[in-house]
C-alpha cells in the first residue's frame, strides 16, 4: 500500500477550505491552490509522477497530462480525455498560463527528445496515443492558431507568441508521451490505474464534505493501492507511539 499526506488548507483564491498535499509549493502568485473536489486529489496523487514538490512547473505539468491519457483516456476505452477535445484544451491552458505569466520551467529539465521507437514497442496498448499527440502537433494547425489568438489577447504579440509555440511545441510534445511511458511504467494496467484513481477521488471527496469537523491546518494519511483507499487523520498515527 502507498501512503500520501494531505492537509486541509486554504484555497486562497477562492476564499473555500480544500486539500493540498503535503509539500506542494505555492503557485507563480505566492499563492496556495487548494483542491475543493476529489478529482484533482486523485490528479494530483497519481498523474503527477515526480511527487507534490514538482507540482506546478511547467515540464511537471505536461507530464502530467500524458499520464492523464494512460490513467483517464482512451487507453481505458473513453475516451474520457481526448487530445482532439479536453487534451488539447488542457495543452493550450498550460503552455498559455506558462507562456503568459512567465512562469520558470520552459527550460525543460527531464526530456529533450520522444521517446524513440523501440521504446514506444515495449507499450503492449497506447490507446492510440501517440499517433492522436504527433497530429496534434505537427499536423493540425488547431491547437498553434488557439494558443497564438488567446496569447496575442493577453499583452503580447502574434509573433511572440507563434516563435514561442514553434520552439517549444516539441518538448510539449516530448514530455506528454514520456508521461504517458512513465505511467506505463508505474501502473501497468490502465483500467487498475482507473479503478484505483475512482477509489482516491471518493475517498477525498468525502473528507472535503466533512471537512467542517476538522481544523485548518488538519493533516490526513491518504492510504492507497489494489483498487482501494481511505484517509484517516493523521494524529491518530502519532496517539499510537504515546
Amino acid at each position: 500500500m502507498n501512503t500520501v499526506i494531505l492537509k486541509l488548507s486554504e484555497d486562497e483564491n477562492l476564499g473555500e477550505i480544500g486539500i493540498v498535499l503535503k509539500g506542494m509549493p505555492r503557485n507563480e502568485y505566492g499563492d496556495i491552490e487548494a483542491a475543493l473536489n476529489g478529482l484533482v486529489v486523485a490528479h494530483d496523487v497519481m498523474e503527477h509522477l515526480n511527487g507534490p514538490e514538482k507540482i506546478g512547473s511547467a515540464w511537471d505539468e505536461f507530464i502530467a497530462l500524458g499520464a492523464m491519457w494512460f490513467v483517464r483516456g482512451s487507453s481505458i476505452g473513453g475516451p474520457i480525455y481526448s487530445p482532439t477535445d479536453s487534451l488539447m484544451e488542457e495543452i493550450k491552458r498550460a503552455a498559455f498560463t506558462y507562456f503568459v505569466h512567465g512562469e520558470p520551467g520552459w527550460d525543460f529539465p527531464v526530456y529533450s527528445r520522444r521517446p524513440n521507437e523501440k521504446r514506444r514497442l515495449k507499450l503492449p496498448y497506447d490507446g492510440g496515443m501517440f499517433d492522436e499527440i504527433e497530429y496534434l502537433f505537427r499536423n493540425s494547425k488547431e491547437l498553434r492558431d488557439l494558443f497564438v489568438k488567446e496569447a496575442a489577447e493577453n499583452s503580447t504579440t502574434r509573433a511572440s507568441a507563434f516563435n514561442f509555440w514553434e520552439s517549444y511545441k516539441i518538448r510539449i510534445e516530448a514530455h506528454v508521451e514520456w508521461g504517458f511511458v512513465r505511467a506505463f511504467d508505474k501502473y501497468k494496467h490502465p483500467y487498475e490505474a482507473h479503478d484505483q484513481f475512482k477509489a482516491i477521488a471518493e475517498a477525498a471527496d468525502k473528507l472535503i464534505k466533512n471537512r467542517g469537523d476538522y481544523y485548518e491546518g488538519a493533516e490526513f494519511k491518504l492510504t492507497y493501492g489494489e483498487g482501494k483507499a481511505y484517509i484517516d487523520p493523521a494524529w491518530e498515527d502519532e496517539e499510537e507511539y504515546e
